[in-house]
């Protein structure tokens, strides 16, 4: 609970709550407790909160939304064909909406998604700046099980996975899935799509996971991408079960990376299996990795475009006869003002002060 003067609360049973900060943020945490808020934050923004409950209330399926609500409807009419252009084959049955606004209407933020992946919580900050030159940014949280609810999927979809990975020695995409983001703010908006990949073979020890992110910027005043964070970690109750990241994927400036899933001996032949995906340049990136937590990722600063992508993989063990593994996911996107000479001429939220609410 926060004593900041210019707060302003909502029902405390919705799991709203209102402050200052010069920039929006959206957030899907992967635990179902809501955030604490804490009185650090700057003047001048406003944090609502909604609750896995809040979330819960508002989703329902994608098939059930009327042509005439024309925003639900095309947010689920590029999530679909977007999950069909990856090679997902998926129908508006599979696919589910959440809606969720601001107490005063300020702000609205679609949520779609049709996997095993789901948001559980959500929280947006929105810039209080006096000129129109705020920032705009949005975090997402999710997990990602496994278990009895992963499949392996179609051939079709190893060839054409999003983002470009494929497979070499006989690895398989058992988990495909993307959560869609849209975030209406007053002084700009945010496109995300935070998407996992689970990879594993017969005969390779190791599971190969990668997440990725991509954003966009609705086009605005000098509204450019400026950052992106991305995590992905192993949940604490399964940390005992696992061992890794052993190998993790970090950037590269020839566009493409690999990762290791071996090596494999089968009949006395050694075989390495691998993954082989985009890669997030390295210019302006720093290593997220955090083995204590069994953490992968990344965070790169200095974009200055209107779209922008980051990805993380590694590769884990994990000791079950039959595992389920599981993870917790994190991708951090960053808009703002940006003047003609490159230089930042908006506020900015300080990610630093902001993920400890979230991860």
């Amino acid at each position: 609970m926060t004593t900041d003067s210019d707060v302003s609360r909502a029902n405390p049973r919705r799991g709203f709550v209102r402050l200052a900060y010069a920039a929006a943020a959206v957030s899907v945490l992967a635990g179902a407790a809501a955030i604490a808020v804490h009185a650090a934050w700057h003047v001048g923004t406003s944090l609502t909160q909604f609750t896995t409950a809040d979330i819960a209330t508002e989703t329902r399926p994608a098939s059930a939304v009327s042509e005439t609500d024309l925003t639900s409807h095309q947010d689920v009419t590029e999530h679909l064909a977007r999950e069909r252009a990856a090679g997902r084959h998926v129908d508006a049955g599979d696919a589910k909406l959440a809606v969720l606004r601001s107490p005063d209407g300020t702000i609205t933020v679609h949520l779609v998604w049709s996997g095993i992946r789901s948001p559980t919580g959500l929280a947006v900050v929105v810039g209080r700046a006096e000129s129109e030159k705020s920032s705009v940014a949005l975090a997402m949280t999710a997990t990602t099980p496994t278990g009895p609810q992963a499949r392996t999927l179609p051939r079709a979809v190893d060839r054409q996975a999003q983002g470009g990975a494929r497979s070499t020695g006989g690895l398989e995409l058992k988990v495909s899935d993307c959560i869609d983001a849209w975030v209406t703010a007053p002084r700009g908006s945010l496109q995300i799509s935070s998407c996992a990949e689970l990879w594993h073979g017969s005969a390779a020890p190791e599971w190969i996971y990668r997440q990725f992110s991509d954003a966009t910027t609705v086009p605005g005043p000098e509204l450019l991408m400026t950052e992106m964070s991305i995590r992905s970690r192993i949940p604490r109750t399964l940390r005992s079960q696992t061992t890794g990241p052993t190998f993790v994927a970090s950037c590269s400036d020839t566009g493409q990376t690999s990762i290791l899933a071996g090596p494999v001996e089968r009949e006395g032949v050694v075989s390495n299996p691998s993954l082989h995906m985009r890669s997030t340049p390295c210019t302006g990136f720093q290593d997220r990795i955090k083995k204590t937590d069994q953490q992968i990722g990344g965070f790169l600063d200095g974009l200055r475009s209107a779209a922008g992508t980051i990805e993380t993989t590694g590769s884990y063990l994990f000791n079950a006869t039959d595992p389920s593994p599981t993870w917790e996911d994190y991708s951090w996107s960053q808009a703002g003002c940006v003047s003609g000479d490159g230089t930042g001429c908006g506020s900015r939220i300080d990610e630093s002060k902001f993920i400890h609410l979230l991860w």
